[in-house]
């Protein structure tokens, strides 16, 4: 999005970079609040919230700071490459394994103490 000089195409980008967002997101709380057992399930939900608004925050003020001593395209480009590095680095470590307990821990037979997903 930061490299083109095509505004329609990096509103294109952007839209998809927002829906994926917001299915990471609904996915992540759907996640928590089917693993976390339902005498913490409220105090754990507040603090998952807490923590992603803090670091939401402080993204901001770095890409902030970054931006005063550089320009929007370079942090862009870095922010950018920096994601799908971590990403890599993830699903490479991480992803590959946590798939079936994702899966698993939004089924209803994976929770049995969540009324929300037990079997009527």
């Amino acid at each position: 999005m930061f490299l083109g000089d095509w505004p329609i195409w990096g509103a294109a980008l952007l839209a998809v970079m927002r829906t994926a967002s917001g299915v990471i997101i609904a996915l992540d709380t759907t996640i928590l609040l089917a693993t976390v057992p339902g005498r913490l399930r409220g105090r754990i939900t507040s603090l998952h919230m807490t923590t992603y608004g803090a670091a939401s925050r402080v993204a901001l003020a770095v890409f902030a700071g970054l931006l005063a001593v550089t320009g929007v395209r370079t942090v862009g480009v870095v922010a950018g490459a920096a994601s799908v590095i971590v990403g890599a680095a993830w699903w490479w470590l991480n992803g590959r394994r946590a798939r079936p307990l994702y899966m698993n821990a939004t089924s209803a037979d994976g929770v049995p103490d969540n009324p929300v997903h037990r079997p009527v």
